[in-house]
């Protein structure tokens, strides 16, 4: 709002100095010009110079009053400038932190896509029939990856509150994304354990 006020006034100054000036010239011109040959002339003339000694004082005072609002806009200007390199070095930490918090995110999602292809191993493992080496192959890997889904269940449970805690709401929502897809994974595979342990004993018996 200052910033347009001081503008303003530099403007209203800009112009007051600009018709001081032209009635400076008017009547410095008219004084210089006019013939010098009657008292008519010469009490003529010199009101033009009367006249141009005034507007020289007013616009000396015109100057002045345009320096200093010259001044306070600039002044605006190089505080504007400072507020500037200020908000572009928030800018470019701000940059740092998110690629920080993605360049995690993307590991989340490669660890997950590795997990993934553990889950499609294993689930080879689990059809009908198999032998008791693989039951027992089974279980290890069942068990196995449960731990590894549940560490990186926590991995992007603290992703999600780091990205919250630094005003990344998108970030944080894809990581409670990620968590709730690997909580649901990890169910699954403790229903699977459960279901292998009792098949393993059945047969066993």
């Amino acid at each position: 709002m200052s910033h347009g006020i001081h503008r303003s006034a530099l403007i209203d100054a800009v112009g007051a100095f600009d018709a001081e000036l032209e009635r400076f010239s008017r009547a410095a011109a008219a004084a210089c010009k006019r013939p010098l040959e009657s008292k008519r002339d010469l009490e003529r003339a010199a009101g033009a110079v009367a006249e141009a000694a005034e507007a020289e004082a007013r616009l000396q005072s015109r100057a002045q009053e345009l320096a200093q609002a010259l001044e306070t806009v600039q002044a605006d200007q190089q505080a504007g400038a400072g507020a500037l390199r200020a908000r572009a070095q928030e800018i470019r930490d701000r940059l740092e932190a998110y690629g920080k918090l993605a360049a995690r995110y993307q590991q989340l999602g490669v660890d997950g896509a590795v997990l993934a292809e553990a889950a499609q191993r294993i689930n080879a493992l689990s059809r009908p029939g198999e032998r008791p080496a693989a039951r027992a192959e089974l279980l290890v890997g069942l068990a196995d990856l449960e731990q590894r889904v549940s560490d990186l269940r926590a991995v992007a449970r603290a992703l999600g509150a780091d990205a919250r805690a630094s005003r990344f709401e998108d970030l944080a929502v894809e990581s409670h994304a990620v968590e709730q897809t690997l909580s649901a994974l990890r169910n699954k595979l403790l229903l699977a354990q459960q279901a292998a342990a009792a098949r393993s004993t059945v047969s066993d018996a």
